[in-house]
């Protein structure tokens, strides 16, 4: 599930941290793992 930038305003993460979170996880993280 890839996110739109909706919802990343929403959780206050920037493109940049969303991409950091994919490669840190090493998969895309679902809403749950991006609200915490």
């Amino acid at each position: 599930m890839v996110f739109d930038k909706e919802i990343l305003d929403e959780l206050a993460i920037s493109p940049a941290e969303y991409e950091l979170i994919v490669e840190r996880l090493g998969r895309v993280p679902n809403h749950l793992e991006l609200g915490l």
